[in-house]
């Protein structure tokens, strides 16, 4: 999962399943991304406290932060930010930070959180472009200059470690849960990291209407992932239309 707070809640309640010697394990296979992927880079002798420190991470409330005196709306930056980081690197499974412009535009007109058209995405792309000039030109601690980076730069630089080094394949089976806040770029990395000689055992959970960490997910995009990389063919996923919340 994406959420740290619900990844130490499950450990907490397999803890009650599982026997104590078992919890130590637990802790291990039970895990955020950004947690899990720092310690890929680590396995492949890179520190990643080094390369991206906590500090310099460009998140939601930064990214939304140092644009307060823009004249523009909260809401207006909360969308921008998903369709930066949710597509335009989220999408991007190149070693390059994110896509291109040509590349952006020819996605599909479903990707994504603005009016399905080139001119609303060139304005989009230039604006966030603009953006990372503003850091790069202030000396801002985000510039890339200065190790700025976001979830997005360090999953593509764990990709592209694992795949200099051989070191994929060494999963058996993956279990995700809240999926839709993974982006396409993420859930490449884990799926490569899993066995092709194995059992290639792949299980997500999610619910598109409740991202807390924008991606712009689609199952559709999912499944395409999945076959193109571990050659199955998924089922249309189940939908479970019963609430047991009270």
């Amino acid at each position: 999962t994406h959420n740290e707070s619900l990844t130490k809640s499950v450990i907490t309640h397999l803890k009650k399943i599982f026997p104590e010697k078992e919890h130590e394990h637990l802790e291990r296979v039970v895990v955020d991304v950004e947690t899990w992927v720092r310690r890929l880079l680590s396995e492949c002798g890179m520190e990643s406290e080094e390369k991206f420190e906590k500090s310099r991470k460009i998140a939601y409330d930064s990214f939304t932060r140092m644009q307060e005196n823009s004249g523009k709306s909260a809401s207006h930056f909360g969308v921008m930010w998903e369709e930066y980081r949710g597509v335009i690197q989220g999408a991007n499974l190149y070693e390059n930070d994110k896509l291109g412009m040509d590349d952006y535009l020819e996605l599909p007109r479903d990707r994504g959180q603005y009016p399905k058209s080139d001119k609303a995405r060139m304005a989009v792309y230039k604006e966030v472009e603009r953006f990372e000039s503003k850091l790069e030109n202030e000396n801002s601690a985000f510039s890339r200059r200065n190790g700025g980076w976001t979830d997005q730069d360090m999953a593509r630089r764990a990709k592209f470690v694992l795949k200099e080094q051989e070191r994929g394949n060494f999963l058996d089976a993956v279990f995700i849960d809240e999926v839709q806040d993974l982006t396409e770029l993420q859930i490449s990395l884990i799926i490569e990291c899993i066995d092709g000689e194995g059992e290639r055992r792949f299980e997500a959970a999610g619910d598109v209407s409740q991202s807390v960490y924008p991606s712009a997910f689609r199952f559709e995009d999912l499944r395409s992932r999945v076959y193109e990389q571990l050659g199955r063919r998924p089922e249309n996923h189940h939908v479970m239309t019963t609430n047991y919340r009270a």
